[in-house]
């Protein structure tokens, strides 16, 4: 007869991929189970600290300091069976006397600072060595009444033991125990198992019910279920106490952001920012920082986002300093790098966007290395990969982009295959299509690039048709569109392509109409307009190609006007100018505003070859407007 180890302890790695403050209780009849157990949680969790305290030989004050220095992590306490027991004391002996009052003192205070200990993402596991008659659960419930509300799940390891000395009565009824103990094989599950749990809590179980959200809301987010998440948040937000306002606010921005509300994910995370500074909480000031820099860039505001990102990058560089063996805050200062490398490419220092992403790279892949299994670890590399793919791309090395791209595509791949629910990962996934796609195209592989923007479309419109209400997944089918659009076009089917291009369209004032604020947007639907004048000329249809032409202009002098120093925008209102002048100059004949039109372009390459130089598109761009005027001259 074997021992019952893995049928045990499965649920339990599962229920704890989500870190969170969890207590755990184990009863063991064989000590290398415990052992077992303790192997598997470091080979499991690598990243997360681990601690093993032998309650026998401690007393409260001792665990209390362990807990809260650990911070996050599993703390074992061993030999949890000895604080549960009273020796008896008929001689009145002092050390006794002492022994037990350290017992009652460790029990008393665990249970006393229950709503303490649960505001620390730590996994507590109580290990009690005792055969299956032993009601331990009993004298747990007893002693520590408070603290046994919160268990998250019970394990009772056992292993024949031979000879057995004494008849076994037969395992202690777990009654409702059972109904707590989880099988989380999707996320579906583990949602209706949170709302459960959430569901049956006493209304006065505050702390318990404020353990639970946090979990719901971060899997309601990545598994795309919002309204479950915001519902989640607003009750959470009744409850709430010190950080946890925090990273309140910081879920209600990320939902608004989704929803592509960016005025009231703005509001959302200043909030956050304002909570964490009255708390002196660097961690969580970080991150709102990292928000509000994500935010105003979506809304064009550059010069404003690159000082929220350097004040999230010097929060996360001290905490690295003083922490450097916390994987979580070596993690940060990655993330950190990255939003300073896609800010500075934004803005045009396409030099020093490459040394931040190369900084994001080599402490991407030392996290990868060391914590293979943490694929938060692994997305974040997957993503340093595609920001080095971008800039070389920009850079005009397109093989070295293409390498990137494929390394960017590979985690990318192994991240949805392994998690298809993760909405997240899947998003990844096509937009590393996309890039493929256009690397390809550029290189002249225009089959392999349709067949890459074909995978791309399939992903965006699963997604879209799924999760309607998500901007984001709008956005990127628009984009699919467009690259469906592009590559038919070059490949000479000009009616494939203006279907793709009126697709993209509709959707782009669809997005704009209802999210003016929103910059890319804005930029996108002049993409559009721009593409389908392209096709419009080609076709023969001159007037409405002048049109489209007209629309894009306008919205790109909006763009460029409003906001200056995004090089994207003023590259856009160059293109812009020089689609007009080739269609002055091709289809109407009219050389003089040909001419005016190519004037207006140059300036603006001229400009951006100045401000930006190693972009190769814009030197590239200045050679040809050039060669069109002195033609015209």
């Amino acid at each position: 007869m074997s021992d019952n180890y893995d049928e045990e302890t499965r649920p339990l790695f599962k229920l704890l991929r989500t870190e969170a403050f969890r207590f755990i209780i184990v009863r063991y009849n064989h000590f290398s189970l415990l052992q077992q157990l303790k192997q598997d949680l470091q080979s499991r969790f690598p990243e997360r600290p681990f601690l093993s305290v032998n309650t026998a030989q401690t007393d409260y004050s001792q665990v209390s300091q362990s807990y809260f220095q650990l911070g996050s992590g599993f703390l074992l306490l061993e030999q949890f069976e000895d604080a549960l027991k009273q020796q008896a004391n008929p001689e009145q002996r002092p050390d006794i006397e002492q022994n037990n009052q350290r017992r009652r003192d460790l029990c008393a205070g665990l249970n006393l600072r229950r709503d303490k200990l649960a505001q620390y993402p730590i996994t507590l596991v109580v290990c009690i060595q005792g055969a299956d008659h032993e009601l331990y659960a009993k004298s747990i419930m007893e002693k520590m009444p408070d603290l046994w509300s919160f268990r998250s799940y019970m394990l009772d390891l056992h292993k024949p033991i031979q000879p057995p000395t004494e008849a076994v009565v037969g395992r202690e009824p777990t009654g409702f125990i059972d109904d707590i103990r989880v099988e989380a094989e999707t996320p579906d599950f583990e949602l209706k198992r949170l709302q459960s749990l959430l569901a049956n809590a006493p209304e006065q179980e505050y702390d318990y019910r404020r353990s639970l959200y946090p979990q719901l809301v971060s899997l309601a987010i990545d598994s795309g279920a919002y309204a479950i998440a915001d519902q989640a948040l607003a009750e959470w937000r009744d409850i709430a106490i010190g950080e946890e306002q925090s990273q309140i606010h910081v879920c209600r921005g990320d939902l608004a952001e989704i929803a592509g509300d960016l005025v009231s994910a703005r509001t959302e995370f200043e909030q956050a920012l304002d909570v964490s500074r009255q708390l002196e909480n660097r961690y969580q000031e970080g991150v709102a920082y990292q928000r509000l820099g994500d935010v105003c860039t979506a809304l064009g505001d550059l010069p404003q986002a690159l000082g929220y990102y350097q004040k999230y990058a010097e929060l996360r560089e001290q905490l690295h300093a003083d922490y450097p063996s916390n994987v979580h805050f070596n993690n940060g200062l990655a993330i950190a790098y990255e939003k300073l490398g896609e800010i500075h490419a934004a803005l045009g220092d396409l030099q020093l966007a490459l040394e931040y992403y190369e900084k994001r790279r080599d402490l991407g892949e030392q996290l990868h290395a060391a914590y293979p299994s943490n694929v938060g670890f692994k997305n974040g590399l997957a993503i340093a990969y595609g920001k080095l793919g971008e800039t070389h791309a920009a850079l005009g090395d397109l093989q070295q982009a293409l390498e990137y791209y494929q390394k960017y595509a590979e985690l990318r791949e192994q991240l949805h295959a392994a998690y298809p629910s993760n909405v997240g990962f899947k998003n990844g996934l096509a937009i590393a299509y996309e890039k493929l796609g256009q690397t390809h195209a550029a290189l002249g592989d225009l089959q392999q690039a349709l067949e890459y923007h074909r995978k791309e479309t399939e992903l965006f419109e699963q997604l879209y048709a799924a999760h309607p209400s998500n901007v984001g997944f709008k956005n990127g089918l628009a984009i699919a569109y467009e690259k469906l659009g592009q590559t038919h076009a070059a490949l000479g089917d000009l009616p494939q392509a203006l279907g793709y291009y009126e697709k993209r369209r509709d959707l782009g004032e669809q997005l704009y109409a209802a999210y003016p604020s929103n910059v890319g947007f804005k930029n996108g639907l002049a993409i559009a307009y721009s593409k389908l004048g392209q096709t419009h000329a080609a076709l023969g249809d001159l007037q409405l190609a002048l049109e489209y032409y007209q629309k894009d202009a306008e919205l790109s002098e909006q763009l460029y006007a409003a906001y200056p120093s995004n090089v994207g925008f003023k590259n856009g209102l160059a293109i812009a100018y020089a689609k007009l002048a080739q269609f002055n100059r091709d289809q109407l004949n009219d050389p003089a505003t040909a001419i005016d039109y190519f004037r207006r372009a140059e300036a603006l390459w001229q400009a951006l070859t100045r401000d930006a130089p190693r972009y190769a598109e814009f030197q590239k761009n200045l050679r040809q407007v050039g060669n069109d005027l002195r033609a015209l001259t």
